[in-house]
């Protein structure tokens, strides 16, 4: 099998163990999915606004994007299992 540069996953070099990564990337994907199915209920509530998501509850909004970094660092948990999305008032049609 012919290797293209990726490397095997080092839990050490990582700091976390496989099914710690596995969770929390089931989570971020749990909380793109419920942002995307929640948009028009988003936009009405949080129009122009950064918002973080976990466990598919807004649990942050703000205009400001650095502000909302350095909260989420403040944390016990940091920013490491938040979902953070702009919410655009303008809904936005994506063309490629």
């Amino acid at each position: 099998m012919k290797n293209y540069g990726a490397q095997p996953f080092d839990e050490k070099e990582w700091g976390i163990s496989r099914e710690q990564l596995h969770d929390e990337m089931r989570r971020f994907g749990d909380n793109t999915a419920w942002c995307h199915r929640n948009e028009e209920m988003l936009r009405k509530r949080y129009p122009d606004l950064w918002i973080v998501v976990e466990d598919g509850k807004v649990i942050m909004a703000d205009p400001d994007h650095a502000k909302i970094l350095k909260m989420l660092r403040a944390r016990p948990k940091g920013i490491d299992a938040a979902y953070i999305h702009f919410i655009s008032k303008v809904k936005y049609n994506l063309v490629v």
